[in-house]
């Protein structure tokens, strides 16, 4: 590790005043810090009695969020993806780093404005050898102070929204974790290193991404992964659970927002588990107006209250990310499954075939 004594908070300990001389990493509460002590060992491969305390600032004293508006691109079968990131204003460091999961096997483009943050492409994202993703990161050298909020990046891809990680990092205030010339030994450097290789040392929220399409489609398949976006939506505050108001004939205002769109899909399920194709496309040609309506009524309401001081959070009723992941995820199972005018005709001609014989 590189030796920066500008950076270095060592103290040397007797041995008398330590309880033993086992090298240990604590993490204290209060200052929010690791405390690193070891024995260095001298040059017969003993260790010494005085112990070196050194600390290690973690990048992890922010309170970041992340709004993610993505639309259909100018370019066939793309979605733009814009990313505004905000940090807490009880954060203790200044924001600098935003990292973005997506899928694999998926054209990404860095569209990031000339005002956003560096953008630059990373390793991809291994589980067991096995790649599941990659990342990208944006980096901004001063960063967003504490209650200030930016659109740091956005990406265009063919990938379809789904709910992926977004990490971040704040600015410490020691870059390099500096020792003397003699550091700690084997394992305590492996526990450092497991401290700060991604994806430890950064704080972890969920946002949307593009993800990559189904290998092989199965429309049955894609709609549990739809209810699974709708109930998700609702546990992270993107899709309201409160009175619906957008109903169509065959709903209830009392049930709720989340539940009847669920609702919705179950029946689209029943439908599509019947071999009913047709039924099944004018259930979710019922939910795709719905969402819009909620949307346009979520648009109309944030208007209507912008700049108002008001008493109590008005409830969610749907966020950008939400619109997209059932908007354009719908569209896309739509556009997959059967038409039920041509297996109509098909049934037809097949049976005046038989009567020809």
């Amino acid at each position: 590790m590189c030796i920066n004594r500008k950076l270095l908070f060592a103290l040397a300990i007797p041995l008398s005043l330590c309880y033993s001389q086992r090298d240990t990493i604590t993490y204290d509460s209060v200052s929010g810090d690791y405390i690193i002590k070891y024995f260095p060992e001298d040059e017969y491969g003993n260790k010494t009695d005085s112990a070196v305390i050194v600390l290690f600032e973690p990048a992890t004293k922010i309170d970041p969020r992340v709004l993610c508006a993505a639309y259909q691109a100018a370019s066939a079968n793309g979605f733009l993806y814009n990313y505004t990131c905000s940090n807490g204003i009880g954060s203790h460091q200044n924001l600098v780093d935003f990292t973005l999961e997506f899928g694999r096997n998926i054209l990404v483009i860095d569209r990031t404005p000339a005002d956003g943050w560096h953008s630059t492409r990373e390793n991809d994202i291994e589980e067991e050898k096995l790649i599941v993703g990659r990342r990208w990161n944006w980096h901004g050298d001063s960063g967003l102070k504490p209650g200030r909020s930016w659109l740091v990046g956005a990406i265009e891809s063919n990938g379809l929204p789904g709910i992926v990680n977004a990490y971040f990092q704040g600015k410490t205030k020691r870059t390099i974790l500096a020792f003397p010339d003699e550091g700690p030994g084997y394992e305590l450097t492996l526990q450092l290193m497991q401290l700060r290789t991604f994806p430890s040392n950064r704080v972890v929220r969920k946002t949307i991404g593009p993800i990559s399409p189904p290998a092989s489609f199965v429309a049955l398949s894609f709609l549990d992964t739809l209810i699974s976006y709708t109930r998700q939506s609702a546990e992270l505050g993107w899709l309201g659970r409160s009175r619906d108001d957008d109903c169509d004939d065959d709903e209830r205002p009392d049930d709720g927002i989340t539940k009847n769109i669920e609702k919705r899909l179950e029946k689209t399920k029943k439908e599509l588990s019947k071999g009913d194709s047709t039924k099944a496309r004018k259930e979710l040609e019922k939910l795709v107006d719905k969402v819009e309506r909620i949307w346009k009524r979520s648009q109309d309401e944030e208007k209507k209250h912008k700049g108002e001081q008001r008493e109590r959070k008005q409830d969610v009723i749907m966020t950008g990310e939400a619109y997209a992941l059932l908007l354009y995820n719908t569209e896309y199972l739509i556009d997959r499954l059967p038409d039920g005018k041509e297996k109509k005709g098909e049934k037809e001609k097949k049976g005046g075939d038989k009567d020809d014989d």
